[in-house]
């Protein structure tokens, strides 16, 4: 935004305003929205310099000071901005016993409160805490070991903020995440206190059993209007009666987003299930020593006439295949459009054939198919695949040709370290059944040189069918015999929106002849991503193959460029015949 045609258009330092513009910039609900835009939306990116800017035009002139100002408190990452305004009772301690004393980094500074706020520091802070709308995390970019020292609050200052009506301390406060940067864990109790009637977000980490008691009880009891509602915690421990009750209370009536990253109790599963403005479910499924006591304890679902009635997005965090089979066998989605595994069970073993089978059949009985859009098998974070077993049980692709009932699949993702073995067949069975697919991502856990039954003849499935493709994720063998050098690939089709094409650790012998094919399919490739993950050895071989998929991609322009002059040629040479023909029977 540029400030100084804004505050020029407004008329300052005019007796009047008679320009149209400065009329208009007169109402202040265009101000607001106005600067609530500066540098966007987000208050992570351009953090500094959105909020310098704020700052300049809360000083431009009387007319632009409430609405800035407005903007510069709505959104907070922290609760010291607002301690910052009465700075002048409290004190800065670095003794390193009492920062040890409330848990936090003898490199950090302890804040704490040196005396009773007076009525003047009361009337700043509740006038700057009425702005704030959302309390929100910040996510750090750097690791936290390269963090700058941070000031901490101490106990006493919170003890002083709500020694009132904390309510009335932040009225209008509709996004709550806790907790917050700068709050120890002594002091992540307090985060019941921000609990209103207003809230419509609340974002919980919990870090302890009493924390979860305390703020679950206070939403349960207090919140009239929550719309999301997203609950982590490091410790994943199974979450009982706080979130039960929750889910249970007025508060949940207008729920429409609930992510729980937290093993909860399946019997929650029916309550869910009867939410009626629920779209987006993110659930963690616990890891039962039982699988047929883990289905007995969700038969309630089967009596449901009308379960997830409004659901569109599902994440379904699981330790096991089996477990999320059961879960999928009972649950029936009327409405959903994407679904997404999450496997997280780090010592988990492959899933066996029969058990995967049963999984895809649930999913074809029980979800719509011709609204479901997204499916997405992933592989969750710190899970890494078992040892590359050559004569061990193979898990051939074709158990995923059952998918080819939903006719309307856009994104489909298999990421998981199972040792599936991919191959061309399943993309001819998959292309015609998903003319709008847009991304397709295969990522099979085989080693380096490990050969890949997926070929160009497969690419070229896809690329026949699939106008809409963008992305392909995929090894792909792409030396010897795999390759056709005597004809047009894909009947000469192309792939437009393609831009990207991720092969990764994928076996190349002739880098010209496969950017002579890539230039064919994909005319407005840029980018050819191969090679293994950042920090996985390689051999020699497998560096020359990278070095080889590289020249490609820089081939690839090349021979795109020598295709636009032959087809423009030829359109040259038959519009004159045509003209010669017309000319000879005239």
């Amino acid at each position: 935004m540029e400030l100084t045609s804004l505050t020029a258009g407004a008329g300052i330092g005019h007796s009047g305003f008679s320009s149209p513009c400065s009329s208009v910039l007169q109402v202040s609900e265009i101000l607001r929205l106005i600067f609530e835009n500066v540098h966007g939306h987000d208050v992570q990116e351009n953090d500094r310099d959105r909020l310098n800017d704020l700052s300049s035009l809360a000083r431009t002139c009387k007319l632009f000071k409430d609405p800035a100002l407005d903007a510069l408190w709505s959104t907070q990452t922290s609760l010291l901005p607002l301690f910052r305004l009465v700075s002048s009772a409290l004190e800065n301690d670095h003794d390193p016993v009492a920062l040890e004393e409330a848990g936090v980094s003898v490199q950090d500074t302890l804040v704490r409160a040196k005396r009773p706020f007076n009525e003047a520091e009361w009337s700043t802070l509740s006038k700057y805490s009425a702005k704030v709308r959302a309390f929100r995390r910040r996510d750090h970019i750097k690791p936290p070991d390269e963090l700058d020292p941070k000031h901490v609050l101490d106990t006493s200052c919170f003890y002083e903020l709500f020694k009132r009506d904390s309510t009335s301390l932040f009225p209008n406060l509709r996004t709550f995440h806790w907790p917050l940067e700068g709050v120890s864990f002594n002091n992540v109790v307090f985060g019941n206190r921000f609990i209103g009637d207003r809230l419509e977000v609340v974002d919980l980490q919990l870090r302890s059993r009493n924390v979860e008691t305390f703020i679950l009880d206070s939403i349960k009891h207090r919140c009239v209007r929550l719309k999301e509602l997203v609950i982590s915690s490091p410790s994943h421990w199974p979450l009982q009666s706080g979130i039960w009750d929750v889910l249970h209370a007025p508060a949940a009536a207008a729920l429409k987003i609930f992510h729980c990253e937290v093993p909860m109790d399946p019997q929650l599963c029916p309550v869910l299930a009867c939410l009626p403005l629920l779209e987006d479910m993110r659930m963690t499924l616990p890891d039962p020593d039982d699988a047929v006591a883990f289905a007995s304890l969700l038969r309630p679902l089967t009596h449901l006439q009308n379960p997830f009635l409004s659901l569109r997005l599902a994440t379904i965090f699981t330790p096991s295949v089996a477990i999320v089979a059961k879960l999928l066998e009972v649950i029936k989605f009327t409405r959903l459009k994407s679904l997404s595994l999450v496997f997280h069970k780090a010592d988990a073993l492959p899933p066996s054939s029969q058990d995967l089978v049963s999984l895809l059949r649930a999913l074809v009985k029980n979800i719509k198919h011709d609204i479901l859009e997204d499916i997405r098998f992933l592989q969750g974070t710190g899970v890494h695949g078992s040892v590359w077993d050559e004569d061990g049980p193979v898990i051939h692709s074709n158990v995923f040709k059952c998918l080819t009932t939903f006719k309307n699949i856009k994104h489909f993702d298999v990421c998981v370290p199972w040792g599936i073995r991919f191959d061309d067949d399943l993309l001819r069975d998959l292309a015609p059944a998903w003319p709008k697919l847009e991304t397709i991502a295969f990522e099979p856990s085989a080693p380096w040189p490990t050969p890949i039954p997926v070929t160009f003849a497969g690419i070229e499935a896809l690329v026949k069918y699939c106008p809409a493709l963008r992305e392909i994720t995929t090894r792909i063998h792409a030396e010897g015999d795999s390759m056709d050098h005597d004809r047009l690939p894909a009947s000469g089709r192309s792939a437009c929106r393609v831009r990207t094409l991720c092969v990764g650790k994928s076996t190349i012998t002739d880098s010209t002849h496969v950017a002579m094919v890539l230039s064919s399919l994909f005319p407005n490739l840029k980018t050819i991503v191969a090679g293994p993950d950042e920090g996985e050895m390689r051999d020699e071989e497998e560096m020359e193959s990278q070095e080889k998929w590289e020249v490609a991609g820089e081939l690839v322009p090349l021979f795109v460029g020598v295709r636009a002059q032959e087809r423009g040629r030829a359109n040259r040479v038959a519009q004159m015949f045509d003209a010669r023909a017309n000319a000879t029977k005239e």
